[in-house]
């Protein structure tokens, strides 16, 4: 059984096919190339708005980084907990362009089960959510931004932490309604 969901592969969310999200607040309009084998869009290039109607947790990561790879590893436990609980919660990570290589790809697909993407200069998508590596954002169902949580921002993300771990979770099961 693969993880995730099964991708949108043309679209916007909108319908008229120009690329930009359709609305402000919604999540913003990429497609990157899927690396993780066990997930359901596996070798497919896709975006975030395969995602809507599900509450989505997006990672900006990167693969050399030890605390990205250790971040990957509690999220992939938080999603079978939330699972486990009955919430309908989505996660994935988006690989920062530096780690592009098979072997930090191989750091994340270890960790973990949801997917993965690698971004690219051309898509940027890092840029496209106004963040840096170890941001995080909590997407709504409806595809709008419930919650940006910058590294270093008011709200521990450390999922290594309790209180980080803590955090990330009420926000989700928050977001879920």
């Amino acid at each position: 059984m693969c993880v995730g969901v099964t991708p949108i592969i043309d679209g916007d969310g909108d319908g008229d096919g120009d690329g930009d999200p359709p609305c402000v607040d919604c999540a913003p309009y990429w497609r990157l190339y899927d690396f993780q084998p066990q997930s359901c869009g596996f070798e497919q290039t896709y975006g975030l708005d395969s995602f809507q109607g599900h509450v989505t947790l997006v990672a900006l990561l990167a693969g050399w980084c030890s605390y990205c790879q250790s971040q990957a590893l509690k999220m992939e436990q938080m999603r079978l907990e939330l699972r486990l609980e009955g919430y309908d919660v989505q996660f994935l990570a988006i690989n920062m362009v530096s780690a592009d290589t098979e072997e930090y790809q191989q750091n994340l697909i270890e960790r973990c089960a949801f997917p993965l993407f690698q971004d690219t200069p051309e898509d940027d998508a890092y840029d496209l959510h106004g963040g840096g590596k170890d941001d995080m954002y909590i997407y709504s169902p409806d595809g709008t931004l419930f919650l940006e949580l910058p590294v270093g921002g008011d709200i521990s993300t450390n999922l290594g932490t309790d209180e980080g771990y803590d955090n990330i979770k009420q926000a989700l099961i928050d977001a879920s309604g």
